[in-house]
């Protein structure tokens, strides 16, 4: 039944068409990691930048691993539901990632008491009477 439906859509579109974009969705893909992984490396201080990134990865191997179940799963339902999905989902994040404050000129912190300098800087909470150098 899944042939059928398959020779269905190489009627409508060309191999090169399919070819085209399922070779545009590996791309996207490949650029959104390499910019996950550029972000990611921005954000964490210097010292701690290496376990940081190693644990932000771990729910991407649990991703990539349980894409392929998702996928079978979802082929017994309709041929289409795994384009649909992960398409929907990584123009999700694509989305979100545009909402991530910029780093673009600023001084990144080298260690977690620079963190924590920058965080004192940036607090908008009513000046300590016992600690005025805190705002």
């Amino acid at each position: 039944m899944q042939c059928k439906k398959t020779l269905d859509i190489l009627d409508v579109w060309s191999q090169e068409t399919i070819m085209f974009l399922a070779l545009l969705g590996k791309l996207m893909v490949s650029a959104g990691f390499a910019l996950a992984y550029l972000i990611t490396a921005e954000v964490y201080p210097t010292l701690h930048r290496s376990l940081s990134i190693s644990v932000a990865y771990i729910p991407s191997a649990v991703g990539a691993s349980a894409a392929t179940y998702t996928n079978d799963l979802l082929v017994s339902q309709a041929w289409w539901a795994p384009s649909v999905v992960f398409g929907v989902l990584a123009l999700t994040m694509a989305i979100l990632t545009l909402l991530l404050p910029e780093t673009y000129k600023e001084t990144l912190p080298d260690a977690v008491q620079d963190l924590q300098t920058l965080g004192m800087q940036h607090k908008t909470a009513p000046r300590n009477i016992n600690h005025p150098e805190r705002t």
